[in-house]
């Protein structure tokens, strides 16, 4: 794997973070959903090679959201 692969995808992810944050300007939101959607987006590219789009859908897969309802840690 290129070195620099993980670095051009946390990127990625981060600059989609920034960009739906500046949608929300002006507008409380909190800021935890959106580190959440990040976190999982960038752990589900990384561990499973698949997308989760939670920052693309600005909401949690259903899967994912169970799972922190069982085990919230």
């Amino acid at each position: 794997e290129d070195p620099q692969r993980p670095r051009a995808i946390i990127t990625m992810y981060f600059n989609l973070l920034v960009q739906r944050l500046r949608e929300k300007s002006g507008t409380p939101v909190n800021l935890v959903d959106y580190y959440e959607f990040a976190t999982v987006d960038i752990i589900s590219d990384r561990t499973f090679g698949e997308l989760s789009d939670c920052l693309e859908k600005t909401k949690i897969h259903v899967r994912r959201s169970y799972k922190s309802k069982v085990w919230p840690y």
